[in-house]
């Protein structure tokens, strides 16, 4: 079996852990939404499986889905800390625009 390490691959599997401990840390606090919670934990683990299995929701469905998650996260306030949030929807922004096509970085992507 082999595996092709790109840019790409490391970022969706950045994007993915972050989204994964973000969503049990939502989990496991008061003031947060559960079901955002679940959803984020839902798609984030989605999107980290998509390097093992073939899913029928592509790699951009999903990025795109958890990214609507993250927003509303974002939005929906509540406590507890943003940050590692921000920081996976800004991973996951950049998944989702070089799935795309629209960000290309000469040798990298």
């Amino acid at each position: 079996m082999t595996f092709t390490l790109s840019v790409l691959n490391v970022l969706i599997a950045v994007t993915a852990v972050l989204a994964i401990v973000d969503g049990i840390q939502r989990l496991r606090s008061r003031g947060s939404n559960t079901l955002l919670a679940v959803l984020e934990l839902v798609f984030s683990i989605a999107l980290g499986l998509t390097f093992f299995v073939a899913l029928p929701l592509g790699i951009l469905t999903i990025a795109v889905v958890l990214e609507v998650v993250l927003v509303i996260t974002l939005v929906a306030g509540g406590r507890g800390r943003k940050l590692l949030t921000v920081i996976a929807a800004i991973a996951n922004a950049i998944v989702i625009l070089a799935s795309i096509g629209w960000l290309t970085i000469p040798g990298f992507i």
